[in-house]
């Protein structure tokens, strides 16, 4: 039964009262309303205008038939209670229970707390498991960027090895290596839960100019352009430095080892050193000549003379004339082939 009191000139009068069935229909004979009270059964609005008087009541997100004792549209949070019915009003239990928004019954034995502030309550429900189409989306876009994120960090860090492995810019591949692994570590975070995710360096560096007094948002703006400028600084100067290196390494000997045929195997000469880029930098030979090293390596002449390349069965170093070692890489196939010739292997 429902009751609205009005003071009005110190006068207190009903305005409206009325009895129920369970799930509530109007009984007969049992309202008393004064005209223009739009309200019913559980505090619902009543919308008359649809099935007749008190045969249906809107809610904030769904509209109730009081006669089937069911909703007329799905349960927002179906998922949550997948053993009943999706248009089930009050988990069957009306007598107990009430759902004033048509989200979620409330006020059963437990849920006391709830049942006197149940406004809170449910919207507390809305926000924590309800999802708009909206909400969806932006999830959505947010685990697509998070797969990019996630090949970028992985690609990041594949150069870093690369740049590792050739003994180029072994500093600037570290670097690379440690920050393309955290920021494929946050890009893959990103793209299972759909929120964003940030990277330990944004972190980090936010929180350094945090600490210096910057204020919140120009925190943020300069630990973004950290992260970003890592990246770039990275790639950018290790690829330059590798390729500065590679220019500088004599052609000659790239040429000679491709062409091996213009060569000469002279298994008779040993030429001392090899350990140390110091002393290969001033070694000379025969001409277009492979020639024995110690440790069982080989080292091949251009056409003066100078050693340009220095091979074991493991790597292969270009030599610069005067300089000393260029990238160290792996030997290709011609130059075991010949390592094996000279050798004897």
């Amino acid at each position: 039964m429902i009751h609205t009191l009005s003071n009005s000139l110190n006068r207190v009068g009903i305005r409206n009262s009325t009895d129920y069935s369970p799930f509530g229909v109007e009984l007969d004979g049992r309202t008393v309303s004064l005209e223009g009270y739009r309200f019913g059964y559980q505090g619902s609005e009543k919308d008359n205008e649809f099935k007749g008087e008190g045969n249906s009541y809107t809610t904030e997100f769904r509209q109730l038939d009081p006669r089937l004792g069911r909703w007329l549209s799905v349960d927002p949070l179906f998922e949550k209670y997948s053993w009943q019915s999706p248009y089930c009003a009050f988990n069957n239990c009306s007598i107990l229970l009430c759902d004033p928004l048509g989200l979620e019954a409330e006020g059963g034995p437990g849920d006391e707390e709830g049942i006197k502030d149940r406004g809170t309550t449910t919207r507390d429900v809305v926000v924590t498991r309800y999802q708009t189409k909206e909400q969806k989306r932006h999830q959505n876009w947010n685990r697509f960027i998070g797969g990019l994120t996630f090949v970028w960090g992985f690609m990041e860090a594949s150069a870093g090895t690369a740049f590792i492995a050739s003994g180029v810019a072994a500093p600037l591949g570290w670097l690379l290596v440690v920050h393309g692994s955290d920021i494929a570590v946050a890009g893959g975070n990103q793209m299972v839960t759909g929120r964003k995710q940030e990277t330990l360096t944004f972190k980090g560096a936010k929180q350094l100019v945090k600490s210096c007094g910057a204020s919140e948002h120009r925190a943020e703006d300069i630990a973004t352009f950290v992260d970003c400028s890592i990246s770039i600084v990275g790639l950018g100067g290790g690829a330059l430095v590798k390729q500065s290196v590679t220019r500088a390494a004599p052609k000659i000997g790239i040429e000679i080892v491709e062409e091996s045929g213009k060569l000469t195997l002279r298994s008779d000469i040993i030429l001392s050193g090899g350990r140390s880029g110091q002393l290969v930098k001033n070694l000379t030979g025969p001409a277009n000549s492979v020639l024995k090293g110690s440790g069982q390596r080989i080292f091949i002449t251009d056409d003066i003379g100078n050693v340009i390349w220095d091979v074991t069965k493991d790597r292969a170093k270009s030599v610069i004339p005067g300089q000393g070692f260029g990238p160290k890489v792996t030997p290709s196939q011609q130059q075991i082939e010949l390592l094996n010739k000279v050798w004897g292997n």
